[in-house]
């Protein structure tokens, strides 16, 4: 019989192997919450073995068995489900099965070996590689212009089964080993801690898991029962019903009824507050809610018919990576049309999201349940809607990790591994988000936060190299006149017309965003004043300051104000986390909660409030591609939108054969008011695009579009009323120049008919 002195000294033995992998073996246990760590005090993110004062227990690699059996099991099963669904034509079995494998099975299988790697460290870098790995294959087989995915994959397919089957293996060993251990208290006051540490955490964490699985399925059947909205005046927020806010707040609810030592409960509530803000807008609408992801789309189907993006626009097609490594995920999971991974996009991005933000709230607080407080306060204090179906929204996700692999103790190469390989993803994908990720790391490394001082060069080199070789392609985003402009932190401006006003949708929204950050940069600056000696909560308050600098240089069309405070908000949600006390069992956390509430408000109002116009309907998107795949032979054919506002409109190719043109385009045709008569305002835009296109009414190519998204914005911005708006539609119906040719849910394309005057 194996005793206990033979335990330990098994236990023991392995302790030069962990010094070997880690570097230091710290034995410290869970420092006070609500303090920032210091530059020698923070953990490894990675390999730090800890003496529990609640259970004296030694914690080795068994401790993540379950964590590693599940990603390698579940990616198994889900290549097992995917291969069959190809093989037996089960079209929804392959997409979900195989797209589950290449967002995570390919990224988790290279972290199998790490067996010390905790949850939140290893899904991050799942997410980091999961984003990496398409991009660098896209871009590889576009170089090469040898498009093969199902090779690539099956390549990959090769590398990565064997990872995950010993992943399982090794992991039922380690629960085994774990089971073999005795890590129990050896004092009967020790013991007593325990258990009633114990009995609160699972009767203060049942509570709060309860009420949040309670209101994430309240939620769900909420927007399950009212599918196939057309969204309207704050879109989905005016017929949703009550059940969905009832679940909602449960959700917010949840966070105030948690305990201290029961995270675990806090971990899920952060989850289902994410999932119920991303996927009820995807469950509840036919489109995505960017009108900007249907050329993204388009892109990605030009990449997987011709493999390779050639636009009317240089700076599309020098930074393609998004766009090929979609066309490959979209290839190998048999996706036909992208729109359906654009729609559920919000939801995989938003979990690749939250699992960054946990990895930087874990690498720099010293409380996992601050940590969590820190990633609520994070996804709803940003109702920006950056994580729309595009690469800016990569970006920020790729740029949450690095941030978090700098602030870590990790070895320098392999830092700098990780780091050069997510800046050639940003690299190649996005213009601006590389420079936002380097410069708040070089205002960390000012503060002495990262080490060593040249580490930022590692996100800044690639992307100042990628630029360098394709400078031709930035000509006319480069204008030294706007260096230090004040107009650079101003949003892009829109007009009314005489006599009318915005609605009061657009306004609250507007303030709502400004109300949200304002309120968590309050907050911060009360932790940065109540901690003003900290050289590290400076660090943190001094981060957000890189995006505003960068756009004092380039306000990138106006709308990089939006990604300034996008990169902005985890550092001071970071430091706001620190105000708020552990919960207890006497009493709720009523300061979370009501601080919760509050950006719980002006998230809604601002994320959904304009619904109406940023959704895609499938009635424009229709109209689109009707007007895409008709046109003369050797002659560019125009597209007039004859509303104001955004439409799901693509750039046209090199050979410019199908050109949109927005009615603000039409100088001095147009727009007009909305006084102005419906048939005179006809006739007027009809000679505009005429002028336009330069071509005589007898051999004009000419389409137009109105749409009743344009209806929406004109209402909502104050350039048109409805009603005139709707007239305009019945004087182009009744025009003899026009005929209609398609019409779809509200959307209405018309013909121009050459020769008839």
């Amino acid at each position: 019989m194996t005793t206990f002195r033979g335990k330990a000294t098994a236990a023991v033995r392995l302790i030069p192997t962990q010094i070997r992998h880690a570097g230091t073996l710290r034995f410290t246990p869970d420092p006070a919450p609500g303090h920032v760590y210091t530059a020698a005090g923070r953990r490894d993110w990675n390999f730090t073995t800890r003496l529990s004062a609640a259970s004296n227990g030694v914690r080795f690699a068994s401790d993540t068995s379950d964590h590693r059996f599940v990603i390698s099991g579940l990616s198994l099963v889900m290549l097992l489900v995917g291969g069959a669904g190809f093989l037996t034509g089960q079209h929804d079995a392959q997409t979900v099965g195989l797209a589950f494998y290449v967002f995570v099975g390919i990224g988790g299988a290279p972290w199998v070996l790490a067996k010390r790697t905790r949850l939140p460290t290893r899904l991050a870098m799942t997410a980091l590689t999961s984003l990496c790995v398409p991009t660098v294959v896209g871009l590889t087989m576009m170089a090469l212009g040898d498009w093969r995915p199902a090779a690539v994959f099956v390549g990959l397919v090769v590398l990565s089964v064997p990872l995950h089957v010993y992943g399982c293996v090794t992991a039922r060993q380690d629960r085994r080993m774990r089971g073999g251990i005795d890590a129990g208290p050896r004092d009967v006051a020790a013991r007593a801690r325990a258990s009633r540490l114990s009995r609160l955490a699972r009767k203060h964490g049942s509570v709060s898991l309860l009420l949040a699985l309670a209101g994430g399925a309240m939620c769900l059947v909420a927007a399950l029962t009212h599918r196939h909205v057309d969204p309207g005046l704050w879109g989905f927020l005016s017929v949703i019903g009550p059940l969905w806010y009832v679940g909602l707040a449960l959700v917010l609810v949840s966070f105030a009824v948690s305990r201290a030592d029961s995270d675990a409960s806090v971990a899920v509530a952060v989850t289902i507050l994410v999932l119920v803000l991303t996927a009820t807008p995807a469950l509840v609408y036919d489109g995505p809610r960017s009108q900007s992801a249907a050329k993204h789309v388009d892109f990605i189907q030009q990449i997987r018919t011709l493999h390779r993006l050639d636009t009317a626009v240089p700076v599309y097609n020098a930074w393609p990576g998004f766009f090929a490594a979609m066309a490959w995920v979209c290839d190998v999971a048999g996706i036909r049309d992208p729109m359906r991974l654009a729609i559920c996009w919000p939801t995989l991005i938003g979990l690749f999201k939250l699992a960054g933000l946990r990895f930087l709230a874990g690498t720099v607080l010293t409380s996992r349940t601050a940590a969590w407080v820190a990633v609520a306060l994070a996804v709803l204090a940003d109702p920006i809607g950056a994580d729309y179906f595009s690469p800016q929204s990569v970006g920020f996700v790729i740029g949450l990790i690095s941030f978090a692999i700098a602030l870590s103790h990790y070895h320098t190469p392999l830092k700098v591994i990780a780091l050069t390989m997510a800046g050639c993803a940003l690299a190649v994908s996005h213009q601006l988000s590389p420079y936002l990720v380097g410069g708040t790391l070089v205002i960390l490394t000012l503060f002495r936060q990262v080490r060593p001082w040249w580490l930022p060069a590692t996100v800044l080199g690639p992307a100042a190299i990628w630029a360098l070789l394709n400078r031709g392609a930035l000509a006319g985003f480069l204008d030294i006149g706007e260096v230090g402009n004040a107009r650079n932190f101003r949003p892009p401006p829109t007009a009314t017309a005489n006599g009318l006003d915005r609605l009061p949708v657009v306004t609250l929204s507007a303030w709502a965003l400004a109300a949200g950050i304002l309120v968590l940069a309050v907050v911060a600056g009360l932790v940065v004043l109540r901690r003003w000696r900290s050289i590290e909560a400076w660090a943190l308050a001094a981060a957000p300051a890189a995006g505003l600098a960068i756009i004092a240089v380039n306000p990138y069309g106006q709308e990089g104000i939006f990604r300034a405070a996008l990169f902005g908000i985890p550092w001071l949600a970071l430091l706001a986390s620190q105000l708020f006390r552990r919960g207890d069992e006497r009493r709720p956390n009523r300061p979370l909660l009501a601080v919760l509430s509050v950006l719980c408000v002006t998230f809604l109002t601002a994320a959904f409030g304009l619904d109406a116009t940023n959704v895609i309907r499938p009635g424009d998107r229709l109209a689109f591609q009707y007007f895409a795949a008709h046109g003369v032979a050797g002659r560019t054919t125009y597209l007039l939108q004859i509303g104001p506002g955004d439409l799901p409109s693509t750039p046209p190719g090199a050979d410019r054969s199908h050109v949109a043109v927005a009615v603000e385009e039409l100088r001095p045709f147009g727009p007009g008011g909305p006084d102005e008569p419906a048939e005179q305002t006809c006739r007027r835009l009809t000679r505009g695009i005429l002028a336009k296109s330069g071509d005589t009414p007898a051999s004009a190519s000419i389409y137009a579009l109105w749409s009743p998204t344009s209806s929406y914005y004109g209402w909502e911005y104050g350039i048109d009323r409805p009603a005139h708006f709707a007239e305009l539609r019945d004087a182009f119906r009744r025009s003899t120049n026009w005929t209609v040719v398609f019409q779809s849910g509200g959307s209405v394309l018309y013909r121009y008919r050459p020769g008839v005057t």
